[in-house]
């Protein structure tokens, strides 16, 4: 009995010394000098995408207050590929706005291994797409175990194709929540 004590202590020591800790990621309009891999405010990316492509697998994106647009030459705001948490940092959605300018897409998350996306906090709109999901657009391969959830956002004032009411698309995952 003794023995199995000090086996699972030890077993809790070794995968606490190896274990892989997400890490948080920043993104603000504050005037920082932003610098990857946007690992606290100060040095915070100036858009959403920049700190999404910095982070790794099951790290959060900390969006502060403002309005962000989408990078030059980006058909979307964000686009997720891995599974991350991203989060306005205030938890209030009228404080952060993703907005596609009316002219591209808000969130797109595509999933092709097993992960997770939270999204989380954010007013989504004026954002446009030809297709379906011009505010938000959540798929995964279909083979694959994933999932994401949008949660406590607001989604307004967008428009897929000629369809003013297809603002948000899911395939393959889970619904919206609190929306």
């Amino acid at each position: 009995m003794r023995f199995e004590h000090q086996a699972i202590v030890l077993g809790l020591v070794l995968s606490s010394a190896v274990g892989v800790r997400a890490a948080d990621r920043y993104v603000a309009q504050n005037g920082q000098t932003p610098a990857s891999p946007y690992a606290g405010w100060a040095t915070a990316a100036s858009n959403i995408q920049d700190a999404v492509n910095a982070a790794s697998a099951n790290d959060t994106v900390w969006v502060a207050d403002g309005t962000y647009a989408p990078p030059l030459l980006n058909a979307q705001v964000v686009s997720i590929t891995k599974g991350l948490a991203l989060r306005g940092s205030s938890g209030n959605p009228a404080g952060v706005t993703i907005d596609g300018n009316g002219t591209n897409r808000g969130v797109y998350v595509n999933l092709t291994s097993p992960a997770c996306v939270l999204i989380e906090g954010f007013t989504i709109t004026n954002c446009q797409f030809v297709g379906a999901g011009a505010g938000v657009y959540l798929k995964h391969d279909g083979i694959t175990a994933g999932t994401a959830v949008v949660q406590n956002c607001v989604i307004t004032g967008n428009r897929a194709g000629i369809n003013p009411e297809r603002g948000y698309q899911l395939y393959g995952l889970n619904p919206l929540s609190g929306c």
